[in-house]
């Protein structure tokens, strides 16, 4: 692994590549860990990826956008605009380094993000377990925002109140987060992402939702009724992360 800290608007980024020479490669894969999520990822998932990457001879790189890991910033200080900045920062980066198709993978919330900007920016998009709401949701969601009185929220002091919200919002990534302060402006922003509307993004773009067993509880809708709209998601267990990382490298191969 090599450390790589990457020049960004919000000062600087931190990211780990998998060793590999890039030089005379034309293909590089980024990985955007689960949100709040230090760039080795829950059960170091990307950390485990990213070498096996490297076994297939497959440039990759993870990072820590603003306020995350070790980049620069606090947690509290996140929009989705300056989180939308990094990641255009490290596609700068990988474009500098020769790179010419750049392959994203986002974990939960944080592939919902990479939707948001971004799209133009990739080859191919591949989301892990993103963030699926339903309408009904969306207007929960807004209705709590409406009553939400301080410029930031502590996540704790409302997670027993509206638990099933913060869980719609962050998933099994909600632990991390308990104690944490986030912009308003941060949270509004969030419910605005392209959700089911993921489905559309990927499916022009030709690539992949894949939904693990353990994460369908979080999801009240039944996935079935979206088949159409999913361009594609395949149910895997995942502890079993070789397994889930073969069937995301089989999609990499040109």
């Amino acid at each position: 692994m090599n450390q790589i800290w990457i020049n960004s608007k919000n000062n600087y980024l931190s990211a780990i590549s998998n060793g590999i020479d890039y030089s005379n490669k034309k293909k590089a894969v980024f990985i955007l860990p689960g949100f709040y999520q230090a760039k080795c990822d829950s059960y170091y998932f990307v950390t485990n990826f990213l070498m096996r990457l490297k076994k297939n001879n497959i440039y990759a790189i993870s990072a820590d956008l603003l306020g995350h890991g070790d980049s620069y910033g606090d947690i509290s200080d996140i929009t989705i605009d300056n989180l939308s900045e990094g990641i255009s920062d490290i596609v700068n980066y990988l474009k500098k380094q020769g790179v010419e198709s750049i392959y994203a993978i986002g974990r939960g919330l944080s592939g919902n993000i990479l939707t948001y900007k971004n799209t133009s920016d990739f080859k191919n998009i591949i989301l892990i377990n993103p963030v699926l709401l339903d309408f009904e949701d969306k207007d929960n969601l807004n209705n709590w925002m409406e009553e939400l009185k301080e410029d930031k929220v502590c996540i704790y002091s409302f997670f027993l109140e509206n638990n099933s919200n913060i869980l719609k919002l962050f998933g099994t990534e909600t632990e991390n987060i308990r104690g944490e302060f986030l912009k308003k402006v941060f949270l509004q922003q969030i419910v605005t992402l392209p959700y089911f509307e993921i489905g559309d993004i990927v499916k022009k773009q030709n690539s992949h939702i894949f939904i693990t067993e353990d994460w369908k509880q979080h999801y009240k809708v039944d996935l079935q009724d979206y088949s159409e709209l999913l361009s594609e998601y395949k149910f895997c267990n995942y502890n079993d992360r070789i397994k889930l990382s073969d069937d995301i490298i089989e999609l990499l191969e040109d």
